[in-house]
């Protein structure tokens, strides 16, 4: 892995992902969303946070000149379907420019970018960008201290039905983590429990094309995250031992936090060779981490140095200094 925290780390161009909108806006917001989603995976959230708020700025500025933003009324059939579609693409270039600075821990700005979707996602009838969208807001609001609000924002959708077993799965993996974070336990196992058995579910056609992340392993990370939450660190091991065990021929990038949060399992539970391990294991990774994976290790780094062997200690803390420290802000 190259380390983040030196001059070694690959540059992200100091430019927009594409040229300025020109005659064809809905293709130049989801060419923009496209390429800062590969920009994320290549690097993480928070050297691509300031060109995503950027490309969305502009696209801001295009769409209120054109009175798409602020709902013109179309006077042909036509003229609306192309509104809709210029207002999906904003909804989904939002989105992923939400989901980047709540990586980067950017909190203000990602509640911001987060509020933005769903009001165009919903302007537009686009459904399935609205539940990623949601999906994303609950784990920030949780993150934040939050949990009432998420488990309202939950509730309302569990209500409003028409969820897909995978969809529906995800929504109860934020009501468990928003009860883990207040501190009902019951109520975080059992709503793990739903998750797994709607999971069991298997696919269906109507899943969105985003839901293909939700799987065993993403549901496994954030009950071993909760346990965490809970102040359990026995109990966290196992489901954040499963998660990175099923994802070792690949996972998403953002999920080298679940390693991190292994890392601190171990090391709490003194663990010392299953912390070397896991340490080896992410040291060796190629997979970018996030400044959540960065907050994780600095935690774990403190561990170490507070009662590991020397040996293990000096590489968690080699392994935190690949992260920049970022200050959290509050929104």
């Amino acid at each position: 892995m190259t380390d983040r925290g030196h001059d070694a780390s690959p540059p992200v161009p100091a430019v927009l992902p594409v040229g300025p909108p020109g005659d064809d806006p809905e293709g130049w917001l989801r060419e923009s969303a496209r390429r800062l989603v590969a920009l994320d995976g290549r690097t993480g959230g928070e050297q691509v946070a300031d060109l995503a708020a950027r490309t969305v700025a502009l696209a801001r500025d295009h769409l209120v000149r054109h009175r798409v933003a602020r709902g013109s009324v179309a006077r042909s059939r036509r003229a609306a379907d192309t509104v809709r579609g210029i207002r999906c693409a904003a909804a989904e270039l939002a989105q992923v420019a939400g989901w980047i600075h709540v990586d980067a821990e950017r909190h203000a700005e990602a509640t911001r970018l987060n509020r933005t979707a769903l009001r165009l996602a919903r302007a537009a009838g686009d459904r399935d960008t609205e539940l990623l969208t949601l999906l994303v807001t609950t784990l920030h609001e949780t993150q934040l201290g939050r949990a009432t609000h998420t488990r309202t924002l939950v509730d309302a959708t569990l209500r409003r039905g028409h969820l897909t077993p995978r969809v529906e799965a995800m929504f109860r993996v934020r009501s468990a983590r928003a009860y883990a974070a207040t501190g009902q336990a019951g109520a975080a196992r059992a709503e793990f429990d739903r998750a797994r058995g709607l999971l069991l579910d298997g696919g269906a056609a109507a899943d969105p094309a985003w839901a293909w992340w939700i799987d065993e392993a993403e549901i496994a990370g954030h009950e071993g995250a909760a346990y965490l939450d809970l102040g359990d660190v026995a109990a966290a091991a196992a489901p954040l031992d499963r998660a990175t065990r099923l994802d070792a021929d690949g996972a998403p990038q953002y999920r080298m936090v679940v390693g991190a949060q292994l890392l601190v399992a171990r090391l709490a539970l003194r663990d010392w060779v299953d912390a070397g391990r896991v340490a080896d294991r992410l040291l060796g990774s190629t997979t970018t981490g996030s400044a959540r994976t960065g907050r994780v290790l600095r935690h774990a780094a403190r561990l170490a140095v507070a009662g590991a062997p020397s040996s293990l200690g000096d590489r968690v803390v080699a392994l935190a200094r690949r992260y920049p420290v970022h200050v959290v802000e509050r929104s």
